[in-house]
């Protein structure tokens, strides 16, 4: 059987036609560059010597300008010391008098009687211990 074809009640969509191709443009051929030659290392006895930073640089402060000084008035002179005054031999006194040997008189205080010790106790002797098992 064949189909028959039907009808629609869509209007066909009407087809844009595409942007033409663009061809391309063939590729100029690279110059070869200059060819490079490794490095050699080259060999050192002296080890690398360790950079130590500096100390930043400080700028000065500016100087205060110095105060002038104030001239020394010269003080009066110096009086001269009266000289010292001879001093008069001392004279020599009377000899003492002996001191009156004291007599001894009766104490208006009784004495404390005395009261005897206790008894001294003699020490109880050990008891010898008995050895162990």
């Amino acid at each position: 059987r064949t189909a028959t074809p039907g009808t629609s009640d869509t209007p066909p969509i009407p087809v844009t036609p595409g942007t033409p191709a663009i061809t391309a443009t063939p590729t100029t051929p690279a110059t070869p560059g200059i060819p490079v030659t490794p490095a050699t290392p080259g060999t050192s006895d002296t080890p690398a010597i360790p950079v130590t930073p500096g100390t930043p640089v400080t700028t000065a402060t500016p100087t205060t300008p110095a105060t002038p000084t104030i001239p020394v008035t010269p003080g009066t002179p110096e009086t001269p010391a009266t000289p010292a005054t001879p001093t008069i031999p001392a004279t020599p006194g009377p000899p003492a008098t002996p001191a009156t040997p004291a007599t001894a008189g009766p104490s208006d205080i009784p004495a404390t009687p005395i009261t005897p010790g206790t008894p001294v106790t003699t020490e109880t002797p050990a008891t010898p211990t008995t050895p162990g098992t």
